[in-house]
């Protein structure tokens, strides 16, 4: 009796997944999700980090999705949402990091990071004017020779204390010859 149960179960489970059927919802045509993020001050609310297509965001838990504003470019890695401000979004992205004041409808670029493939980004759940962003290479080294770097060398990570006006750039491991990116 109990192997009967047993195969039972097995076989309503099997066919009811036979039947179970996906439905593409968007975002995208192609590419990677690099970063799902939710805002933590708007339920509902997620943005997407895609290495194809730039962010995409959506109000309603991911019925519909809409790209947010204009990046210098669509290769995105990373989204933090500032927990005291929805608004306050940064995009790590494969030449740098960008902020936006506005929920993501524009994006200003920060210069201190230009050609630093930022793929981490955290912010301080206690004061959100201390953020630290992280250079990583999640296209498996592809591009980055073209920004002028090298796979082995120093680490180093930016930190804003104010809030992302201004960077200050961290390095560590200064004389190691491994990869910096941990693989």
């Amino acid at each position: 009796m109990k192997y009967l149960i047993s195969f039972s179960f097995i076989l309503f489970f099997v066919i009811y997944i036979g039947q179970a059927q996906w439905i593409s919802i968007n975002p995208g045509a192609g590419g990677q999700v690099q970063d799902v993020v939710a805002d933590p001050g708007n339920v509902g609310t997620l943005y997407l980090a895609s290495d194809m297509e730039g962010v995409y965001k959506t109000t309603d838990n991911g019925e519909s999705w809409q790209t947010t504003g204009h990046l210098m470019n669509n290769r995105v890695y990373a989204v933090a949402i500032d927990p005291q401000n929805s608004n306050r979004v940064y995009v790590g992205t494969l030449y740098g990091l960008h902020i936006s004041d506005d929920g993501g409808e524009t994006y200003r670029f920060i210069a201190a990071t230009r050609n630093r493939s930022i793929a981490s980004i955290a912010i301080d759940p206690n004061n959100s004017d201390k953020i630290i962003a992280a250079p990583g290479w999640r296209d498996d080294y592809d591009f980055i020779h073209t920004l002028g770097e090298q796979q082995n060398g120093k680490g180093e990570v930016f930190l804003s204390e104010d809030g992302g006006d201004t960077w200050v750039i961290y390095s560590f491991d200064e004389n190691t010859q491994t990869d910096r990116d941990g693989r």
